[in-house]
């Protein structure tokens, strides 16, 4: 799951912000419901 999630959002390029960021987890954690929870980490001043 963590490479494709990562994926996802390199896929947006550098035009994503945080909104989108949060919206492609939300469907993360729709589309596999056993998981409990998902978290990213961002370098400094990504966004």
């Amino acid at each position: 799951m963590s490479p494709n999630l990562g994926h996802s959002l390199i896929a947006r390029g550098r035009d994503y912000g945080s909104k989108v960021a949060d919206k492609v987890m939300e469907s993360a954690l729709r589309d596999n419901p056993d998981y409990l929870s998902i978290s990213v980490t961002f370098e400094e001043n990504a966004f």
